[in-house]
Parts: C-alpha cells; sequence; structure tokens
C-alpha cells in the first residue's frame, strides 16, 4: 500500500487495500446440508464431524475475478475436542470452484487435516475436476495436532502452476510446522469458493472432532501481505482503519490500537498524555 498522508500525519485505508479481494467472516456464507455442523456464526466457523456430518461443508463466494497465478489465503483453526474411536475425522479447507461436497470431482487447492491418532495427516492437495479433494493428496505429511492450540494456515499462489502451503504456530505465518511448495496447481481453474468441509467419509463409531476456525483472510492479486498498519510509516502517525473504525497511533517503537490497552507502553511522554489525559 503506498502511504498517503493527510492532515495531522494521518493515514486512512481499509482492510482491502492490501490487493484483498475478501476478509474476514463478513458477507454470505452459505452451507449444506440445512442442519450442517460446519457453519458460520458469531464471526467464526464451527465445525463438529462425527458420524452424523457427513458431507456438512460451509464457503463464501469470493466471485469470479480471483486470480489463477497470486493470491494469499490464511486460516486459524483450533480443536476443543479430538476423541479417538474406532475410524477417524477430517476436514478440508481450501479454494474450489463447486460448493459441492469433498467426495465429488471438482477443481480444488487446499489441504486435508487428519488429527486422529490413526492418521496424524497434514495433507496438501490439488484437484483438477476429474478428482475429489477427499482422495489423494500432493504429499503425505505427519503432523500431530493437539486441542486448545491455535494452527495458523497459509496457502499461496504464486503462478499458474506453482503453490506453496504452510502450518506455523503464530500469525507470523512462518512455517515453523510445516513449509512446502508445489508445481501441481496448472489445472486448477475457476477457484472463487473457499470452502471448508468435512471429509464425508464418516464411518465406525466413537470419535468426534470439534473445533474453529476464527481466523480467515484473502488476499487476490498478491503473494506477499503487507502487514497493516504500514510498518514503515513516520513515527508519531495516525493510522485510522476505516472498514473496522480501529485507530492506531505510533510511536518510536511501533504501532499500537487506540483502546487496546497499550497506551501506557507508549515511549513519548507527549503521546501517553494526550491519550491518556494524565501526565506521565
Amino acid at each position: 500500500m503506498a502511504i498517503k498522508y493527510h492532515s495531522g500525519r494521518r493515514i486512512q485505508a481499509v482492510t482491502t487495500d492490501n490487493g484483498a479481494y475478501s476478509q474476514g467472516f463478513s458477507g454470505t456464507w452459505g452451507k449444506d446440508p440445512s442442519g450442517s455442523q460446519f457453519e458460520v456464526s458469531n464471526g467464526k466457523i464451527n465445525f463438529l464431524d462425527n458420524t452424523s456430518a457427513a458431507g456438512d461443508r460451509t464457503w463464501l463466494d469470493l466471485g469470479a475475478s480471483v486470480s489463477t497465478t497470486e493470491w494469499v489465503l490464511r486460516f486459524r483453526f483450533s480443536f476443543s475436542t479430538l476423541t479417538n474411536g474406532t475410524f477417524y475425522y477430517e476436514f478440508d479447507a481450501g479454494l474450489s470452484d463447486s460448493t459441492v461436497n469433498n467426495m465429488t470431482n471438482q477443481n480444488f487447492i487446499g489441504v486435508r487435516v487428519l488429527p486422529s491418532r490413526f492418521n496424524n495427516l497434514w495433507r496438501p492437495r490439488t484437484c483438477n475436476g476429474s478428482s475429489t479433494p477427499r482422495q489423494g493428496a500432493t504429499a503425505n505429511i505427519e503432523q500431530w495436532f493437539s486441542t486448545n492450540t491455535n494452527y495458523y494456515a497459509e496457502i499461496k499462489r504464486t503462478s499458474a502452476s506453482n503453490w506453496s502451503i504452510s502450518l506455523s504456530t503464530t500469525d507470523a505465518y512462518d512455517g515453523d510446522i510445516q513449509d512446502n511448495s508445489y508445481t501441481d496447481a496448472g489445472s486448477s481453474t475457476g477457484l472463487r469458493y473457499f470452502k471448508f468441509g468435512d471429509a464425508v467419509t464418516n464411518s465406525g463409531s466413537g470419535f468426534t472432532m470439534k473445533g474453529v476456525c476464527d481466523v480467515f483472510e484473502f488476499y487476490n492479486g498478491v503473494t506477499t501481505v503487507t502487514p497493516y498498519p504500514p510498518a514503515n510509516a513516520q513515527s508519531s502517525s495516525r493510522f485510522e482503519e476505516t472498514d473496522t473504525r480501529k485507530i492506531y497511533y505510533k510511536d518510536s517503537v511501533s504501532w499500537k490500537e487506540l483502546d487496546g490497552g497499550e497506551i501506557p507502553n507508549y515511549t513519548s511522554e507527549s503521546w501517553y498524555e494526550q491519550l491518556s489525559g494524565e501526565t506521565p
């Protein structure tokens, strides 16, 4: 984002100024079936996978202008319950050209996540219209998952055929758990739906996977994400994020959000006094 200053070193932008076509859980989310145990409510995807969730899924239409060469998808997920039974559970997440279930042929770039003790797998996956997200994978990578732990996934399309996927422990998205690149995305076209759903093979008994996906970001036409507010802004700048109404001030160290509980950490006494109304 090119920085444009207004009077008083004010900077104004919206969260979509970074090339994001859609970001966050706003918009109309679809789900199928009507009683799907994968659905968006209270600003997050709530998911419950058991024998009753076969084919359950939710999705957001990103529009027909999704780039065929450059985009970044980020989401955070966590598990509150992982109960091992006689079979296993799985969720599949990524971009698809269709809202059909994950056992139906489609174009797809994403990942299969299998956190049960029978599998413990992280499976990057592409589909070319004659295959399904549920079956097969670009790679089978062992990955153990825990409850009450945040996992940050980032999927990037970097050219017509190249893509990468990482799994991290923080929102730095630095791939400290998994970080891999592949070249099999060329046939995955027409991608416009972010889809998060069940694997459609819920047989067996005694297993439950429950959790949330509470961060979703999609950036269209870019391969890198510039942090907000802009890191190279002048000290004493004010950043106004107009779509969220959040306001940030920058001291000599970093940005700090107004009403974010960080006023005592300002390095400048004049800023502290102006924002708190107290004399430091």
